[in-house]
């Protein structure tokens, strides 16, 4: 079994381009700086590991065991292009239109502020509809900021 956790968005936990590292175009590559060591997630995953011990054992389980937990369960990493409803503080509107270019949307997880302890898979599906019928229905036809 296993089990996912949220995770709190950290202000040093950020994805930039690695100034030292190059992908096969010379274009620098992502580097992504995360730590699963605090306190908080720490506790979170230490408890969702018992619970999943206790479950083994409710179900008969003659053996449980854990493994190893750092550098942590597997997950879905989120951020980067915030979604929000003001420019200042976010990269995208509701639709995944960028508020600088109005003919880019961003369409993934990269537009949550941080992740539940959920698969983002039918969310991200839910927006990508949404911003798809927004292109076609709206943007088209006057095309602008979708607001």
């Amino acid at each position: 079994m296993t089990g996912q956790t949220e995770n709190l968005p950290y202000p040093d936990q950020t994805i930039d381009l690695d100034p030292d590292v190059r992908d096969a175009w010379g274009l620098p590559a992502p580097r992504m700086t995360y730590d699963w060591r605090r306190p908080n997630e720490r506790a979170r995953v230490e408890f969702m590991q018992k619970k999943m011990e206790d479950v083994g054992r409710a179900m008969g389980a003659t053996v449980v065991w854990r493994a190893p937990v750092f550098p942590g369960p597997g997950a879905h990493h989120e951020g980067g292009t915030r979604m929000g409803t003001d420019p200042k503080t976010s990269v995208v509107n509701r639709y995944g239109q960028s508020w600088d270019i109005p003919n880019l949307f961003v369409i993934g997880s990269s537009t949550f502020p941080s992740m539940s302890g959920f698969n983002p898979t039918l969310t991200i599906q839910a927006l990508a509809y949404m911003t798809a019928d927004a292109i076609v229905s709206r943007y088209r036809k006057s095309p602008g900021a979708l607001l």
